[in-house]
């Protein structure tokens, strides 16, 4: 990258300190997903925006450093085949407390990116759980991809819908009593469901 290419990506005249641009720089990536639903394209589309970023600002300011080769351990997001959807949902929201922890901890850029890739990793296992086809074909407002529902209300509904039926959910139960089932679990089953045909078909 030549300097006046490196320049068109960073406005030197806008920085006062190099350190605290590239600190914000660093501080918004992690907050966008820390505080939004992660889907594959956006995450991509992200980490290379500040990749270039990061580049530009080593041509512009070759005596400062804006990364290392520190690695960081490997985390388990593995979740365990359960019948029981109320114990993924568990599992699934321990790990992802815990990722979103590492994530708000994490500095360096290579630490970031792996902790947003193993994330990626868990929603596609999680949303296995829940996949179901014909969810989609229901008639259910207010389904946003992007917008992920309250995990308590989800709690919640998951207990409501096991009340109902008089045993635990599982699969099974899911794809037989869809339309029984509270609306926020609907559109959340909806939801994923969409999220993963959409991730699925940017692979193709």
């Amino acid at each position: 990258m030549t300097e006046n290419e490196a320049k068109i990506i960073i406005d030197v005249s806008k920085i006062d300190d190099v350190i605290d641009f590239w600190d914000d720089l660093i501080f918004e990536l992690k907050n966008y997903f820390l505080t939004h639903a992660i889907v594959s394209s956006v995450v991509q589309a992200k980490l290379n925006k500040i990749k270039k970023q990061q580049a530009a600002l080593c041509v512009l300011f070759p005596e400062e450093e804006f990364q290392n080769n520190s690695k960081i351990g490997s985390i388990d997001v593995s979740l365990s085949k359960v019948d029981k959807l109320i114990v993924a949902f568990r599992m699934y929201n321990e790990k992802k407390n815990d990722l979103k922890l590492f994530l708000s901890q994490a500095y360096e850029l290579s630490h970031i990116e792996y902790l947003l890739l193993t994330y990626l990793q868990l929603e596609k296992k999680y949303r296995s759980f829940w996949y179901y086809p014909a969810a989609k074909n229901s008639v259910l407002e207010d389904v946003k991809m992007s917008k992920e529902p309250d995990p308590m209300e989800v709690l919640s509904s998951l207990k409501q819908a096991e009340m109902k039926l008089g045993k635990p959910l599982t699969y099974q139960l899911l794809t037989e009593s869809f339309n029984g089932l509270p609306k926020l679990l609907q559109r959340e089953v909806k939801r994923l469901t969409l999220l993963q045909d959409l991730e699925d078909a940017r692979k193709v």
